[in-house]
């Protein structure tokens, strides 16, 4: 828009469509700066942009695209103080700054546009709460029949995506029907009652119903759902290091990134907090990963739910056993890695090492940021990358069997969409009371499976001790 001379803003017919523009160098990036001041208004204001060599080439100075010569500026902050956007004017004449009460009115709009956008944001948030809600009403519903019915095949997942199972495993298809062996059970003598699956078969159904209820609560239309068994090469936590093993995938793929970013490591350990976290995060590889070699058993799918467009390459070249246990032990409480269109990362751990910096430390203060660290966690967002196609956003968490007193399954949860953002009071909150439902259920399944064995053992030994005493009546 541009500025009539008695200060009111006109209609402008200039339009220039939507597009994007580099903040570094630019306007807009020194609006974004303005923090941290005493002036209650904050504007970043330039009289004549064509006298200012840090912008007298930009193209809407220097007419390939306007010749705007005033520019006046101010950030939209959020209620944390983090600014994460700019409103600004320009005019076609230089102009002698704003007046106190042009720079309260355009300081007022950034707050209403503020306003607007966290309105939005809480309308989101409840419904995404409320979907969650259901989610997790609608799994307790479900395992429950499952685990209390004498059959669940009603209960099978409508999920249209192919299971990672093996077809000759017992399972229910999707219009209930029980198969066995590759065949139908219409196919052979049809039994007088629907056939009790045993627990494996329930706890692997209940498996599949959370993922597909997972993915449609978060509303990952273009993302996913999948558990990996992490029983398959288990050790006791601490014990295993797979980034220190090349035969790992993990392990290639550390060896592979820390001898591509040696060179800075000293940029890695003098990373400032100023700095924002994408650029303490680092390039993705573009290259392929290296596979691992048989050596190592790969993670077995337990139950997966994808939208039709979200892929994801889960075969044994990609994801070993040593390395799934590794991230197990990194993050026993579960990790989010970010990634965007150009590659870059940051990880949740990262923020964590940020919120926990002393932010009261003099200006210019830094912190180190062990190399190791950012190399191990390079090479995690490579591989997971390179496993979940185009994802923008990775969560994993694991799931603690508790009776068994190991871990159960790893979970992950992926998203080609980089909005909503997973955060942990929302989506990491959720999946946590999530599977600890879970956990839960599966446990009542081996509690039921191990009071059968006893109740078992029990008649036997019972009829056994009756036909010894009516043999020794009859002698």
């Amino acid at each position: 828009m541009g500025a009539s001379e008695d200060g009111f803003v006109t209609n402008d017919p200039s339009w220039f469509g939507s597009t994007t523009v580099s903040t570094p160098g630019g306007l807009c990036e020194n609006t974004l700066q303005l923090e941290d001041t005493k002036d209650p208004y904050p504007c970043f204001v330039i009289n004549d942009l064509s006298l200012d060599a840090r912008f007298a080439s930009l193209p809407v100075v220097d007419g390939s695209l306007a010749a705007y010569r005033f520019y006046a500026g101010t950030p939209i902050t959020t209620n944390r103080g983090i600014n994460i956007g700019s409103l600004f004017i320009y005019d076609e004449k230089p102009r002698d700054g704003l007046s106190t009460v042009q720079r309260e009115f355009l300081h007022q709009q950034a707050a209403n546009v503020m306003e607007l956008l966290e309105t939005k944001r809480q309308a989101a948030d409840r419904r995404r709460v409320m979907l969650m809600s259901q989610g997790i009403a609608t799994f307790l519903e479900n395992a429950s029949r499952i685990t209390d019915s004498s059959s669940g095949a009603a209960f099978a997942s409508t999920d249209k995506k192919p299971q990672a199972r093996r077809t000759d495993e017992r399972r229910s298809d999707l219009l209930g029907v029980w198969i066995t062996d590759g065949h139908e059970a219409s196919d052979m003598q049809e039994p007088t009652e629907p056939p009790k699956p045993p627990v494996g078969d329930k706890i692997s159904m209940i498996l599949d119903q959370a993922a597909l209820i997972l993915r449609q609560s978060l509303e990952l239309n273009s993302g996913g759902v999948v558990f990996l068994d992490t029983t398959i090469g288990y050790t006791a936590a601490g014990s295993i290091d797979a980034y220190l093993d090349e035969t790992t995938i993990l392990g290639a793929q550390y060896l592979q990134t820390k001898n591509k970013q040696s060179q800075h490591d000293s940029e890695i350990r003098n990373a400032t907090l100023s700095q924002p976290v994408h650029e303490i995060g680092e390039n993705l590889s573009r290259r392929s990963i290296k596979s691992s070699t048989e050596k190592h058993k790969a993670s077995k799918v337990q139950a997966i739910s994808a939208a039709e467009i979200a892929t994801s390459d889960l075969d044994s070249s990609m994801l070993d056993g040593k390395t799934l246990q590794s991230l197990l032990n990194s993050y026993p409480k579960g990790n989010v890695w970010y990634m965007d269109d150009k590659g870059f990362f940051s990880s949740l751990d990262q923020i964590n090492d940020l919120e926990r910096f002393d932010r009261g430390s003099p200006f210019g203060s830094r912190r180190t940021v062990p190399a190791s660290d950012v190399t191990k966690q390079m090479a995690e967002a490579t591989i997971l990358s390179q496993i979940f196609h185009k994802a923008r956003q990775i969560i994993f968490l694991p799931l603690w069997d508790a009776a068994g007193d190991r871990w159960y399954s790893g979970c992950f949860v992926w998203s080609q969409s980089a909005v909503p953002v997973f955060t942990v009071e929302s989506e990491i909150a959720y999946l946590s009371a999530f599977t600890n439902s879970i956990t839960v259920e599966i446990s009542r399944l081996d509690a039921i499976t191990a009071n059968k064995m006893k109740s078992d053992f029990i008649s036997s030994i019972s009829r056994k001790l009756r036909s010894s005493t009516e043999g020794k009546n009859q002698c």
